[in-house]
């Protein structure tokens, strides 16, 4: 009797973990388009940027913005290749833009807890519908302190 106790007690204790593990946080991540940003907003509070001839990705600590604008009138999307990790476990996903060059800076809001390490690169996207990036085009990147 005692051992079935333990084991749906070891049960219970894996379901638990399994739904922090599932949070709606991570549930947002992968693919994920930008939004139209007003230009005059960009730059209210420091950034960490990085950039490659077709486009510019940065990162705002404060709030955890992601801003992507595309460079290149070439008519291919731009990405913000992004992993996060801290001691609980890690993320990544794709802030992508399709407005293009004309548009100017667009922009993403994530969540992140505190002291996590957050890398990322800016890339073209070859087809958004696929989930292809072309990693020839990425970066070197960049990494935060969250």
């Amino acid at each position: 009797m005692r051992a079935s106790r333990v084991v749906a007690s070891v049960l219970t204790g894996a379901a638990l973990v399994l739904g922090v593990a599932a949070s709606p946080a991570s549930a947002a991540d992968g693919w994920q388009a930008t939004a139209d940003a007003d230009d005059s907003t960009f730059g209210q509070h420091p950034y960490e940027c990085d950039d490659f001839a077709g486009g510019e990705a940065c990162f705002q600590p404060y709030g955890e913005w992601f801003w992507v604008r595309d460079l290149s009138a070439d008519n291919l999307p731009v990405a913000m290749v992004w992993s996060y990790s801290d001691d609980f476990g890690s993320r990544q996903g794709v802030a992508f833009d399709t407005l293009g060059k004309a548009r100017g800076w667009t922009h993403l809001n994530k969540s992140f807890e505190e002291y996590g390490s957050l890398f990322w690169q800016v890339c073209s996207v070859t087809s958004v519908a696929k989930k292809q990036i072309n990693w020839n085009s990425c970066s070197d990147g960049q990494s935060s302190i969250t």
